[in-house]
């Protein structure tokens, strides 16, 4: 894959601009890190309620702190994770987290609210941060970019952590569900 910033470092966040996503404090918490510091990359389409979130991403984008991506092909996503420096995943509330789960598969390290689903997804993979307070998940990212031991053990937990989750394992896993749920019929 060609790198989509040219040797640019970047860090990536993925997701539809909506509260729940989290995309404010996660500004407030880059504008935090100490320079020089990566750009931000968010990809994600307008949501709900999300007037006032695109105003501070399109002043974020104005000052050069964040780069705004509405849209992204599948082509244009996976080389851009893969290059990724680190993902930013503070959203709020998730279910199961693909994004993550995708970073950790490419190596790329994953800063993340500490919600059950994703510490449980994670599995001690990520780097987990109360992402409503702006210093915890400032601190949060500034130790995944500026700890080279602390990176290097997420990314190889990450990969590690990523490998148990199998297409196969999941389709098998649903089917034995839809066998118990139909003999209780």
């Amino acid at each position: 894959f060609a790198d989509p910033l040219n040797g640019r470092p970047y860090a990536l966040c993925l997701g539809t601009i909506e509260p729940r996503k989290n995309h404010q404090t996660l500004v407030k918490a880059w504008r935090q890190l100490r320079q020089p510091r990566p750009l931000l990359v968010v990809v994600g389409a307008t949501g709900w309620a999300c007037d006032e979130i695109v105003a501070d991403l399109e002043a974020a984008q104005q000052e050069g702190l964040v780069q705004w991506r509405k849209g992204c092909s599948d082509a244009e996503l996976w080389p851009l994770m893969q290059h990724a420096r680190l993902l930013a995943y503070p959203s709020l509330w998730e279910g199961l987290g693909f994004p993550p789960l995708e970073a950790m598969a490419l190596g790329v390290p994953v800063v993340a609210h500490w919600t059950d689903p994703l510490r449980e997804l994670g599995d001690n993979a990520m780097t987990l941060s109360d992402a409503t307070n702006v210093d915890a998940l400032a601190a949060a990212l500034a130790r995944v970019l500026g700890d080279r031991d602390h990176r290097n053990a997420c990314i190889s937990a990450g990969r590690m952590r990523a490998r148990s989750f199998l297409w196969q394992e999941c389709a098998a896993d649903h089917a034995d569900l839809y066998r118990e749920v139909t003999q209780w019929t």
